[in-house]
């Protein structure tokens, strides 16, 4: 209500307190202490706490042992012994209580911090290995691997851990043939100017994450290529297979899970040409492979 009394401007409004926004509670670092603050980090107080009830129990305990507790105002002596040993206990309770929360409760830095890493994107790169061959009804196939974490079959890849240290060709070249049981000179491989960021949730840790993956087109030796010629593959890196983009569309979990790296495979470097093919023999799905 505004009302104008001579030259005097008055005002009476009604005090209403407004909650206060999700932006400001959130990013605001002092509404965020004043509002979080009391359920984490009060240690200070419990200190106080215990050094109070320390100074009760000693002064309560040195009066047990130095007095002589007998019958005051018509209660029996029996009776104020016990309460003072119950009250006493209480106390020992309490103090034991104050120490298992200061102990277990988080500290409010800590906290934002999981906060923090639990609301940002994460990110993660990886080395995508594509390798392609032919069966002999001229069919298109990629070499998968299985992964046990993931459940599904993905393209050849390192991981984030390996990407910080994989930095040269060589160095992948060797670290596949490892993977594969080859020689380094049975591997080439050369990168695909067409990389695949993609943001999704991660079925290994349930957390949004960016992946970056930068993608490699491996070819084989021509000795290599015989030991690669099998529909199914142990190797010394996991179960693998040749699968064609159609198959790998029809795997349910496949598909859920790695749905944005076929696509790209086959909508970004498939559809423009593919960069070659990785074995220099047809696959041949009827002989098994010799290791």
């Amino acid at each position: 209500m505004e009302f104008n009394l001579w030259k005097i401007k008055i005002t009476i409004s009604k005090d209403n307190e407004k909650p206060l926004s999700p932006d400001k509670l959130l990013y605001d670092r002092s509404y965020l202490k004043s509002f979080l603050r009391p359920y984490f980090d009060n240690k200070t107080a419990n200190i106080g706490i215990i050094l109070s009830q320390i100074s009760i129990l000693v002064t309560i305990g040195y009066t047990m042992l130095v007095s002589d507790i007998s019958t005051k105002w018509g209660v029996d002596k029996s009776i104020w012994i016990a309460a003072s040993i119950f009250f006493f206990s209480f106390l020992i309770t309490w103090l034991l209580y104050i120490v298992y929360k200061i102990i277990t409760t988080p500290s409010y830095e800590k906290f934002l911090q999981i906060l923090t890493n639990e609301s940002l994107t994460r990110q993660v790169r990886r080395f995508v290995f594509l390798i392609l061959a032919t069966d002999k009804d001229q069919s298109l196939r990629l070499l998968v691997e299985h992964s046990e974490t993931w459940e599904c079959w993905l393209l050849p890849n390192f991981g984030k851990s390996s990407s910080l240290t994989l930095d040269t060709h060589n160095k992948l070249c060797s670290a596949l043939a490892d993977k594969w049981g080859a020689c380094s000179k049975d591997i080439t491989i050369s990168a695909i100017d067409d990389d695949l960021i993609s943001t999704k949730m991660s079925y290994k840790n349930n957390n949004i994450t960016t992946y970056y993956f930068d993608i490699f087109f491996v070819k084989f030796s021509e000795d290599f290529s015989k030991k690669m010629i099998t529909m199914d593959l142990t190797l010394p890196g996991g179960q693998y297979s040749w699968k064609t983009i159609g198959e790998l569309k029809k795997d349910k979990s496949t598909f859920e899970r790695n749905a944005d790296v076929i696509e790209h495979v086959e909508q970004r470097i498939l559809a423009n040409g593919r960069p070659g093919i990785s074995l220099t023999h047809l696959l041949d799905f009827k002989n098994e492979a010799t290791n």
